[in-house]
């Protein structure tokens, strides 16, 4: 894994092949809905308040979903990037500069609703447009080495339609958080890309002991499709479901780029709730690929140890103590952090 202590706040731009297609014609959609339970005391005794980690800055100056809004403003224009935020976390979306359209979820309906809400808003503005879906509570660097990665994704898909790209990070403990990706080495897709044998969902001890030893990776949720072929994944396997999505797609309102409020209210709440990767993914394995990202660092900061391992590991100071009762940070909210309109940066101090 690379070492760096470059300031992760000021990472250099990637540089697009002119060999290329014509840039950041893809869509992004930024997932900021999650309510980050297994960090929730953590962060209460560090800001005295239940903020969403997503919306907490745990290095340098800019929140985890101030990060995940940089890495897609590298393959989609401002006005492409979709952030999908929970209704209760309002007060704390808000007060980042989301460049594109910040939909609301009415509530907690599991992964898929919460992927097919903004996909709902993408299929009605340009079906075919690449989509690429982001977690934003990931650690990634360097983000440069990721954005090609999401470009050999987008190749892949311009070349298999049909197919969804995930992408995986190699595998370096027998983590049991985390679920598994089993790829197929005989069956490529390009030269980064190979055909997905099985997903393994967050395994006991011993099969993530198995698994490591096999040489699978880890699932880190960062997909990559065309819009109309993960909306007709849906409606193949949940109509039910997506008839309720296809009515919230045609009324889609461009001037705004908003959904009618009391349309989604309504609509949103009689949805069931359903899983992206057990209820949806893991049944169309014939059909995704994956590729193994390559020369960078991924993390997804679940957990106190895993933010602390990172920061250790890349020479940075986090804002945070853990080993003593005293917050680094006195203010009791975000609300009462200091913002920077100019810069879209939301100040730990």
């Amino acid at each position: 894994m690379p070492q760096s202590t470059a300031v992760l706040d000021e990472e250099p731009e990637y540089v697009e092949n002119e060999n290329l297609a014509t840039s950041k014609l893809s869509y992004s959609i930024v997932l900021a809905g999650g309510s980050g339970q297994r960090m929730r005391d953590f962060v209460i005794e560090w800001l005295g308040d239940a903020v969403p980690k997503q919306y907490c800055c745990f290095t340098g100056s800019k929140t985890m979903i101030e990060h995940t809004i940089d890495r897609a403003s590298e393959v989609s224009i401002a006005d492409r990037i979709i952030t999908l935020a929970a209704k209760e976390h309002a007060q704390f979306a808000q007060a980042i500069e989301c460049p594109g359209p910040l939909i609301f979820q009415p509530c907690a309906k599991g992964t898929a609703p919460g992927i097919l809400l903004p996909l709902a808003a993408i299929v009605a503005e340009n079906p075919t447009a690449t989509v690429h879906i982001l977690p934003s509570d990931h650690f990634i660097f360097p983000k440069i080495d990721f954005t090609k990665q999401l470009r050999d994704a987008e190749e892949v898909v311009k070349q298999h339609p049909d197919r969804l790209v995930t992408l995986a990070a190699k595998a370096a403990l027998p983590e049991t958080d985390y679920g598994w990706i089993q790829k197929d080495a005989r069956t490529p897709f390009g030269s980064t890309a190979f055909a997905v044998t099985n997903f393994h969902e967050k395994p006991n001890a011993e099969l993530a002991g198995d698994y490591l030893s096999y040489g699978y990776s880890w699932n880190t949720m960062i997909m990559t499709v065309r819009a109309a072929t993960l909306w007709g994944i849906a409606w193949d396997l949940y109509p039910e479901m997506m008839e309720k999505f296809q009515k919230l797609s045609n009324a889609w309102e461009p001037k705004i780029r908003q959904f009618p409020k009391r349309l989604l209210e309504k609509t949103y709440r009689a949805i069931d709730e359903y899983d992206f990767s057990k209820d949806l993914v893991e049944k169309i394995v014939n059909r995704v690929c994956v590729i193994e990202m390559q020369d960078l660092m991924w993390n997804d900061w679940g957990r106190p140890s895993r933010v602390l391992e990172t920061l250790n590991e890349i020479s940075r100071q986090p804002n945070f103590n853990l080993n003593t009762k005293e917050k680094t940070v006195e203010k009791s909210s975000l609300l009462d952090l200091s913002f920077d309109a100019k810069n879209g940066q939301v100040i730990c101090a």
